[in-house]
């Protein structure tokens, strides 16, 4: 006999609500969440409450310590390169995939995120870039018909919304680059350039990681992010972390899909 849809709907909001209250720094790391006390707030028992701990400890999120609750995981380098180098790999993935599954109301929905983006302002309206961005790369993701893959890429998201909330951050020299950044995504996703569409996303998360990580660390003390990159890629990352530069932006390397397209074009 299935739960009760009631006590589904109770671990699914407790769910959201702490997810929440990690991702805004409300709980910080080493916090512990008490059972009881959320139970009471919610106005659930102690076993949804467990049941929501449960999910959030198989998605990295807390530490389940005995029968009263749970603590928040740590920030630690280590957890910051993990999660930049998955989101790194998934996405590009995702990326690639969903490009060849794109039809033309896919183009038109893209073209309309595109143009929610360009009409921010920046700087005065930096923080606004979030949502259209995560909307634009989302909807490519799920081009790509890959569940699993989408559920551990969002759930990246999330924890990089973690870190972000712990540590002194500002998106608005990524929001810069961004706007170049989702304009070359759509032009290379019209013409279902594949490879294009994988290097910029691949550059675009290297240049979040950078602005992350920079004043931080040293590139020779990162042990995962490297691994996932190519020469030139690390290159980059060096630039940004170790030399202070601001993030690069879009490549202009032109692909064989790109030149196919110009040469068509001009025909």
């Amino acid at each position: 006999m299935p739960p009760p849809r009631r006590e589904s709907s109770t671990v699914d909001a407790l769910l959201e609500a702490l997810r929440h209250d990690i991702m805004t720094g409300t709980l910080k790391p080493g916090q512990r969440v008490d059972l009881d006390e959320w139970g009471e707030r919610m106005g659930a028992s102690r076993t949804p409450v467990r049941q929501a701990l449960e999910r959030l400890e198989a998605e990295g999120f807390v530490k389940l310590s005995g029968r009263r609750g749970a603590t928040i995981i740590d920030v630690t380098l280590t957890h910051i390169e993990d999660v930049l180098s998955t989101r790194l790999v998934l996405d590009a993935a995702l990326g690639r995939a969903g490009t060849r599954n794109l039809d033309q109301d896919d183009l038109v929905a893209l073209a309309g995120l595109l143009g929610d983006i360009e009409r921010i302002v920046l700087p005065e309206q930096h923080t606004q870039m979030v949502e259209p961005a995560l909307a634009f790369h989302s909807y490519l993701y799920r081009a790509a018909g890959a569940p699993m893959m989408l559920r551990l890429a969002t759930q990246t998201v999330h924890h990089t919304n973690v870190f972000l909330s712990s540590m002194w951050f500002s998106n608005r020299r990524i929001a810069y680059v961004g706007k170049s950044h989702f304009k070359e995504l759509y032009a290379a996703c019209q013409i279902k350039d594949e490879d294009r569409v994988e290097q910029l996303i691949r550059e675009y998360r290297i240049d979040m990681a950078g602005v992350i990580l920079q004043d931080r660390v040293r590139t020779e003390e990162l042990r995962i992010l490297p691994a996932v990159l190519t020469r030139a890629e690390s290159r980059r990352l060096r630039a940004i972390v170790d030399d202070g530069q601001d993030p690069l932006g879009p490549s202009v390397t032109t692909s064989a899909a790109t030149m196919r397209s110009r040469k068509k074009a001009a025909v």
